[in-house]
């Protein structure tokens, strides 16, 4: 079994370190696994194939400009061919819904697709048009993933009678998790973190979705009923709302409380000097920060969005709350921080930590993706 992994990736976040993850399972396994990484860029690869390769495995870089370009499309999947895949594995809609329109023209091996979520917030947006014109192509490729109930419940009833739906909850490598929260965090950080008596940590991209503005603001709202709590908020990660956050922490008088550290390629390290990990949250799939909050022994606030209170046990492995942008909802959230910071969570981090192994290892979610190629394969009356 030949396999290629396709995403379209502008960073490394959760759904690249699952890919990297699972990539790493199934060559332990012994299958021939190789990934194609998209990027704007084309004089710069992703930085997903960066890591990719420096794991070992094969990579191809495929600059792919902000539109859809469908004669590019044919000449990847002329290659795809002649290299011999077997099987395509979509972990991002630009490259689904390519496939989808060339699947009508042109011979192509089957084709999997991993859902890790819809982020468009916003009725009328460039993404909602993306994420329709995706469900769609849907119905073109061989079998979809989600990575949580939820996602699977919202799929059209229709494509769940068209192709077989599964439900495979996101997994990380554990061990990996553990021993990249021991690195160091750079110096230019540290005394500021040191500085405070407690420390909320959000690792995200930073983009609307990601509500990293309602962290802002309920902050804002514990100072002013309280402005002794020693506080600071660490913001790791880079995004296209980077530059409206910083200005809404000085604009709310927290640039001294709101530590923003940027894109990190350990952002694991920085849970471990953490009292808590924050999910602000408006939409999500399964946030892999999710899992590795638990997997070092963090706890957890979270919005309640997506696959997170299946993952956090409604409560038993993490606190949750409702997320919304009004002022109810922005105390509320304040109201919650204030209550997570003063709690104790010894019993919330076992049952975590228990719950990560035997739910949400990479190995767990490696041989559930391999039983549906062996049923592909096996439908298709096809060689492994």
């Amino acid at each position: 079994m030949k396999i290629l992994h396709l995403i379209d990736s502008s960073g490394v976040y959760g759904a690249e370190m699952m890919l990297l993850d699972v990539m790493q399972a199934q060559q332990q396994r012994g299958l021939t696994v190789s990934l194609l990484a998209s990027c704007n860029n084309i004089h710069q690869p992703a930085e997903i194939a960066i890591l990719a390769r420096a794991r070992g495995f094969t990579v191809m870089d495929w600059p792919m400009p902000n539109k859809f370009a469908l004669s590019a499309m044919f000449f990847l999947l002329r290659w795809i061919n002649k290299e011999g895949f077997t099987l395509l594995h979509s972990h991002g809609y630009k490259l689904t819904i390519l496939y989808a329109l060339c699947r009508c023209f042109c011979r192509v091996p089957a084709m999997v697709v991993t859902l890790h979520g819809f982020t468009a917030v916003k009725r009328f947006s460039k993404m909602a048009l993306y994420e329709s014109l995706n469900r769609l192509a849907l119905f073109r490729v061989e079998a979809v993933v989600c990575v949580s109930d939820k996602l699977h419940q919202d799929l059209p009833a229709s494509l769940k009678k068209s192709i077989p739906c599964h439900v495979i909850a996101n997994g990380i490598d554990i061990n990996r998790v553990r021993g990249e929260s021991l690195a160091d965090i750079p110096a230019q950080f540290q005394t500021a973190i040191t500085s405070f008596e407690y420390i909320i940590c959000i690792i995200a991209r930073l983009s609307y979705e990601k509500a990293v503005d309602r962290a802002l603001s309920a902050l804002a709202v514990l100072r002013s009923t309280d402005d002794t709590l020693s506080v600071g908020l660490l913001v790791v990660g880079d995004g296209p709302q980077a530059s409206v956050l910083k200005a809404q922490a000085v604009e709310l008088g927290l640039q001294e409380n709101i530590i923003f550290t940027g894109f990190q390629t350990s952002a694991q390290a920085f849970l471990r000097v953490s009292d808590f990990l924050l999910i602000p949250s408006r939409s999500e799939g399964l946030p892999m920060v999710l899992l590795e909050a638990m997997a070092v022994a963090v706890p957890v606030l979270a919005a309640n969005v997506g696959a997170i209170d299946e993952v956090l046990l409604h409560g038993q492995c993490g606190d949750l709350f409702e997320g919304a942008d009004d002022e109810k909802g922005i105390q509320l959230l304040a109201d919650n921080i204030q209550l997570v910071l003063k709690k104790t969570h010894q019993q919330q981090v076992r049952n975590a930590t228990q719950r990560l192994e035997y739910a949400y290892s990479n190995t767990v979610m490696e041989q559930q993706y391999f039983d549906i190629y062996v049923q592909l394969f096996a439908e298709a009356d096809l060689a492994l």
